[in-house]
């Protein structure tokens, strides 16, 4: 036999091995790294991300109308406080939020510290104001989804946001 006739069939056999062992290790990797950036993914979605700007679109089950001026709420995670403007004025405070609910997905919540701004404005978004004001602050769980942020009174739904 010829001397490369044997580092040949050496190195096709040691391909056969070790092929297989590489392609179920990159294979591996990938699933693994799939597996990573679907949970990241799930976190970013389930979670109060930082700067997300959320508009109301109901007020104890009524959908806000198009006449009415955009309600907005950001969070920052970080420092623990929110921000947002109503009708007229601005309104910021700190917040607590629990872990979720095995049961319900729901996390307990509640504001800290409180406070808006006074800038006077027509009377029907000044008492728009004041209704959103005082429903957000007997919140008491939220619900975060994908796209939309529920705050609850116990069990009733008082306010639902949408990501902008």
């Amino acid at each position: 036999m010829h001397p490369n006739y044997l580092s040949t069939n050496l190195v096709k056999n040691i391909l056969k091995i070790l092929l297989p062992i590489l392609i179920a290790i990159t294979l591996t990797a990938c699933a693994s790294t799939a597996t990573q950036a679907i949970k990241q993914s799930n976190n970013q979605t389930n979670s109060l991300d930082k700067d997300q700007v959320w508009q109301l679109v109901k007020i104890q089950g009524r959908k806000v109308s198009k006449n009415d001026k955009t309600v907005t709420l950001t969070f920052n995670p970080e420092a623990e406080s929110f921000r947002g403007m109503t009708a007229c004025n601005f309104y910021a405070g700190t917040y607590t939020l629990g872990e979720s609910s095995p049961t319900n997905g729901r996390h307990s919540f509640s504001i800290v510290t409180f406070g808006s701004g006074s800038i006077l404005c027509p009377e029907a978004d000044m008492n728009a104001e004041g209704r959103f004001l005082s429903v957000f602050e007997k919140a008491n769980y939220i619900l975060i989804d994908e796209f939309t942020l529920s705050f609850y009174r116990d069990n009733k739904e008082i306010l639902l946001f949408e990501l902008q």
